[in-house]
């Protein structure tokens, strides 16, 4: 479950999250999984464009989409940033 992931997380340490799945999923999932990390204090990724999804997925949480012909080197160097 979504709340077992965000506990997961917190228990971890890490300071990044990169959710990736598929597109179905994403529609049926990706917003509540958002939220759940960030109710646990995550900076959210999510691998994959967000398509028709990126409003809600943004207002859940999602910082950052990463994907084929995005600005890699940026994302990369906002994520070290973050993760310090």
């Amino acid at each position: 479950s979504h709340a077992e992931w965000a506990e997961a997380y917190r228990k971890g340490g890490a300071k990044l999250a990169c959710l990736g799945s598929s597109d179905r999923i994403y529609g049926d999932s990706a917003e509540t999984a958002a939220l759940a990390l960030k109710g646990a204090g995550a900076v959210r990724y999510l691998a994959g464009r967000p398509g028709d999804l990126e409003e809600r997925l943004r207002h859940a949480g999602v910082t950052e989409f990463i994907y084929a012909g995005c600005d890699m080197h940026g994302a990369l160097r906002r994520a070290l940033s973050e993760a310090k």
